[in-house]
Parts: C-alpha cells; structure tokens; sequence
C-alpha cells in the first residue's frame, strides 16, 4: 500500500481539491490494517471488564481468537 501511494502521489498532478480525497484513503487504508492486526495478531477491541482486567494484569493485548485458531489447526 505505501509503494501504491507513494507512486500515485509522483504520477498524479494533485490538487487541494484531492487532498479530501486522499485523507478518506488514508483513513480507511489505516482501519484495513487495525482490522488485520485485530483479526490475525493481537485483539485490540476491549469489549469487556474482563479485556481490560487482562490487559491490567499481563500488561500487553490480548492474542487474537483467529491467530490462536489458525496456529492449532495449521497444515
């Protein structure tokens, strides 16, 4: 993605107009990667008082539901 925008911003001729566009892009380019950290690695939603007294106690997230499922059932 940083390759995708750093080539765009070269190629294309951007206007102030754009620079909403851009911020938008950046935006949901940004939720994509939380999303993946949040599914794959580590749990960064704290839904429950039981997240955060794990937090509180361990000091660190939480290894994603998906991450430990992925890495008992791996090929």
């Amino acid at each position: 993605m940083p390759i995708i925008l750093a080539v765009q911003l070269l190629i294309v001729d951007w206007t102030m107009a754009d620079v909403d566009i851009l911020l938008w892009s950046f935006a949901a380019n940004l939720f994509a990667v939380l999303e993946y950290i949040n599914y794959y690695h580590k749990q960064l939603m704290v839904d429950n008082t039981s997240d955060v007294a794990y937090i509180l106690r361990n000091k660190r997230l939480k290894t994603a539901s998906l991450a430990k499922d992925l890495k008992e059932n791996s090929f």
